[in-house]
């Protein structure tokens, strides 16, 4: 069972650029070693931090039956903002957001740069597609 309540113990809000984050993925959307934008959910998008995941399989429990592989990637290598037509610069960060039953859980999250995050904010349409896309190009799939 996962439990989506938050944890007892405060977030720790510091991330070394070289910390790995874990990614669960479909098979469906695995190329060789490449994650697909379609492995993607925006404007947060579910990880589990390596300082505090007893290994990156652990992203994977509770989740066997739907998701086979384990995708990283490193916290200080984020894509760098990016500005839409409309003047609208997106930048993606990551928070820790520990939940009761998995402490290491951590969120790559998305917002305009001029405002707070917002899970309710979110770009559409071809921006979405762009942006689904450079994160997913870096991450690498690293279990099986």
């Amino acid at each position: 069972m996962n439990s989506y309540l938050p944890h007892p113990d405060p977030p720790d809000p510091v991330f070394l650029p070289s910390e790995r984050l874990f990614h669960r993925v479909k098979d469906e959307d695995v190329e060789g070693e490449n994650v697909l934008p379609s492995a993607i959910r925006l404007p947060d998008c579910s990880v589990n931090r390596e300082k505090y995941a007893l290994s990156p399989e652990v992203a994977l429990q509770g989740y066997e039956d739907e998701f086979s592989h384990v995708a990283s990637m490193c916290a200080g290598d984020l894509p760098i903002p990016q500005t839409t037509e409309g003047s609208i610069t997106w930048m993606f960060f990551v928070a820790h957001d520990p939940l009761v039953d998995n402490y290491s859980h951590t969120e790559v999250r998305l917002k305009k740069s001029d405002q707070s995050y917002d899970v309710k904010r979110s770009p559409r349409g071809a921006v979405r597609t762009t942006l689904k896309l450079l994160l997913a190009e870096k991450m690498t799939v690293i279990y099986p």
